[in-house]
């Protein structure tokens, strides 16, 4: 999925609905996320992702701010990879983002 574009120093929101075949499911422990550039995974590209709206089953979220600091440049697209347990089996979902 597409998360959108992002300015440098700007937060872009992640947001992510789990889901197990078609219907929207909570998950077992909230899910991690990864993020990888060029080069792979980004400093400070690691984080959990609370529920996001409570009264939306499977919907977990947060904000993230791509900084220079941290290695992060315009014009680059970068791959989130959040990952969570549906009754002790693996859920992954992936999402790009790009940096202008």
């Amino acid at each position: 999925m597409f998360l959108g574009f992002v300015e440098i120093e700007s937060a872009i929101p992640i947001v992510v609905l789990a889901k197990n075949g078609n219907a929207p499911v909570a998950l077992d422990a909230a899910p991690t996320f990864r993020i990888y550039g060029p080069s792979g995974l980004m400093a400070n590209g690691t984080g959990t992702l609370p529920v996001y709206d409570g009264t939306v089953t499977g919907l977990y979220g947060a904000a993230f701010t791509p900084s220079a600091v941290n290695g992060f440049a315009s014009g680059q697209t970068y791959t989130v990879l959040v990952r969570g347990t549906i009754s002790a089996a693996a859920w992954g979902v992936s999402g790009t983002f790009i940096v202008c």
